[in-house]
């Protein structure tokens, strides 16, 4: 029997605005560790909703979701994306100044 699990669970801040586009998904840049490239995430449905009206570029926040490739209109090769189900919101970028 072959077991897999497909999970992702990051805590950092958004570097990016947040873009809504014409499908509804959200899509965004999380950095999960400073030193490393931020994640490309996007989200959808209440979730989306929720992000767009509680959080803004340098926000802390927890997310839930699962690995997954999608192909946009304008790349040759599909990308690598983290979908996001759950988020927990953290403190704010001014509170930490």
């Amino acid at each position: 029997m072959e077991i897999r699990m497909n999970e992702v669970v990051l805590a950092g801040r958004t570097t990016s605005d947040l873009i809504r586009q014409a499908d509804g998904m959200v899509h965004f840049l999380f950095e999960a560790d400073p030193k490393q490239k931020p994640f490309h995430c996007f989200c959808e449905g209440v979730t989306a909703d929720n992000l767009e009206r509680f959080c803004r570029v340098g926000d802390e926040f927890s997310l839930e979701g699962q690995l997954c490739w999608h192909q946009f209109g304008n790349e040759p090769h599909p990308k690598l994306l983290v979908k996001v189900r759950y988020v927990s919101f953290g403190r704010k970028l001014a509170t930490l100044r």
